[in-house]
């Protein structure tokens, strides 16, 4: 039997539930915290060409005061079926939407949504470039679990520009997730991982994307999205 949107909601919840009391019975008082997430940064649920539903994650911004936008990685959605997909808050709040800009060489994805949400504001870009050395908060929903990882940039740059945290490993569905600097602004979006590093765009690259695709022709889609089985996480 195929799942629900709203049974995997439920399932969701149950599982988080169980993992923060697990971390208060081992005594560490910071984990949950520390690992509950921002109110701008999402679940993506796409509907593959095989007919069932993948995740991964997504950062809230603004394309303009008329424009909310999710930002994830490009190929968290490449082997879609339709455009049309559906972002998950941590507050529980679904809003359907539909990608307007992809960008396979940088790994990119703009996502324009049909309203702007009522549990969160976006996230601000960040107003300096990523600097080598300095720390910055990796956050994604891998596995459908929340989880957010502090490293430091390493000191290679890269020929598309990518930059790499070190000591930092990504899970599948941490795809697209939010790289943001300490004060809590966007630097970049998170695309994949090695051994012990994990790779992203920065901000920069991500805001001339943004740049292109102001204004955007806004096409209603009647057709709801209803997702199926979560079978991958990307």
């Amino acid at each position: 039997m195929k799942a629900t949107f709203a049974h995997i909601l439920i399932l969701a919840g149950m599982i988080l539930a169980v993992y923060c009391a697990l971390s208060l019975v081992k005594g560490d008082e910071t984990l949950p915290s520390f690992n509950v997430p921002p109110a701008a940064c999402v679940r993506v649920f796409v509907l593959d060409n095989d007919g069932t539903d993948s995740s991964g994650s997504g950062t809230y911004v603004v394309l303009d005061t008329f424009h909310p936008c999710i930002v994830t990685a490009n190929h968290v959605v490449k082997s879609r079926k339709t455009d049309r997909v559906r972002v998950l808050f941590p507050s529980w709040e679904v809003i359907n939407g539909t990608i307007t800009k992809t960008d396979s060489k940088q790994d990119l994805c703009l996502i324009l949504l049909d309203r702007c949400p009522s549990t969160a504001s976006p996230i601000p870009f960040t107003n300096v470039d990523v600097k080598t050395g300095e720390s910055y908060k990796v956050f994604g929903y891998g596995g459908g679990i929340p989880q957010q990882s502090i490293g430091k940039v390493g000191t290679t740059k890269y020929e598309r520009g990518y930059r790499e945290i070190l000591n930092v490993s990504c899970r599948n569905g941490d795809s697209g997730g939010s790289i943001l600097d300490m004060k809590g602004n966007y630097a970049g979006t998170l695309w994949g991982s090695d051994d012990n590093s994990t790779m992203f765009t920065p901000a920069h690259i991500v805001a001339e994307l943004v740049a292109k695709s102001v204004p955007v022709i806004r096409v209603v889609d009647p057709t709801p999205y209803i997702p199926y089985n979560v079978r991958k996480d990307k």
